[in-house]
């Protein structure tokens, strides 16, 4: 959350002539309805539920960048799917470039509703240490702000 995940897919995206998803944004469209009224009406399992058939269905596609949600590969279902449909890059930036990006966000991420900078940075790495197992487990991990080059590189492209 906050990594530049959909922001910098789109640019490796266009530099590779390749499609590029965003998981939430499928995700909304196929159940016609947003994330943050998901999580209120049938919650969290609920949607997770929902992500992992959307990521299954997406995980078929070819020539295709997808930006996924935080917690998307922190099940072993879908990090294993993951790590057998292509390359995975953890993008990792510090967590203050995080929080700098997400407090202004806070209403409009249902796991940081309301959450003030103090808590959000707690929150932040309270996440992090509990996912970064999983993140771990991605081909690549990018600590540079320029992803794009980064990312081009570690490919030879």
């Amino acid at each position: 959350m906050g990594s530049g995940k959909s922001y910098w897919g789109r640019r490796v995206a266009d530099a590779l002539s390749f499609d590029f998803i965003d998981l939430d944004d499928y995700l909304e469209t196929k159940a016609d309805q947003t994330i943050s009224s998901i999580f209120k009406e049938k919650g969290e399992p609920y949607f997770r539920k929902l992500e992992s058939e959307c990521l299954s269905e997406i995980s078929k596609l070819s020539n295709v960048i997808i930006a996924l949600g935080g917690g998307t590969p922190c099940n072993d279902e879908n990090i294993n799917r993951i790590k057998n449909t292509g390359f995975s890059f953890f993008i990792n930036p510090s967590v203050d470039t995080i929080i700098n990006r997400l407090k202004t966000e806070t209403m409009d991420r249902p796991l940081l509703n309301g959450k003030t900078e103090e808590e959000l940075t707690v929150f932040i790495n309270n996440k992090l240490d509990e996912r970064l197992d999983y993140y771990l487990q991605s081909d690549y991990t990018i600590d540079s702000e320029n992803v794009i080059e980064a990312v081009l590189s570690t490919l030879n492209i």
